[in-house]
């Protein structure tokens, strides 16, 4: 599993969904995407900011994506579409963004059991980027001039840090 961060983006708010999800908007149509956690500014779709979470398919997903919408916190998890939404909340806790550090270690890990990739927006300044599929995260991150390989920083933060991470 791989991951990687994006803590600098030249576009105007990298945690616009339309940028982030255009390297792989592919991809994104083949899952369903499980949202918690969510704070989002200027999304007419109230669900995202009062729900405990949002079941949406990938095409859901990018017309959502067209609203210039920035999410401040939020987890986009994408689950087989094969899985029906009732099995992949059965006994799931719902992922989390500022509780969850498992992103900060090694190795890497997708919250929800079921979800293939895992998006976190994590207070309008960085986004992470995991997935079961190294090839992805590959091609993800070749979209990006300043995509950082997930584990490289984690390093550095050991190495910053010592003891914490």
């Amino acid at each position: 599993m791989k991951g990687c961060i994006l803590k600098r983006y030249d576009g105007r708010y990298f945690t616009y969904l339309k940028p982030m999800l255009a390297p792989i908007e592919d991809i994104v149509r083949q899952y369903n995407w499980l949202v918690t956690d969510c704070e989002v500014y200027d999304l007419p779709d109230s669900r995202f900011n009062s729900a405990d979470y949002v079941w949406l398919s990938g095409d859901e997903l990018l017309d959502i994506a067209q609203h210039k919408s920035q999410f401040i916190w939020a987890v986009f998890s994408a689950i087989p579409k094969h899985v029906p939404r009732e099995q992949a909340m059965l006994g799931e806790p719902l992922p989390q963004v500022e509780e969850y550090v498992g992103c900060y270690h090694s190795p890497l890990r997708i919250q929800h059991s079921l979800a293939e990739i895992e998006f976190l927006a994590i207070d309008s300044s960085y986004v992470i980027f995991i997935s079961k599929h190294d090839a992805l995260v590959a091609q993800w991150a070749a979209a990006f001039e300043h995509a950082m390989d997930l584990d490289v920083y984690i390093d550095d933060l050991r190495r910053k840090y010592p003891g914490r991470f």
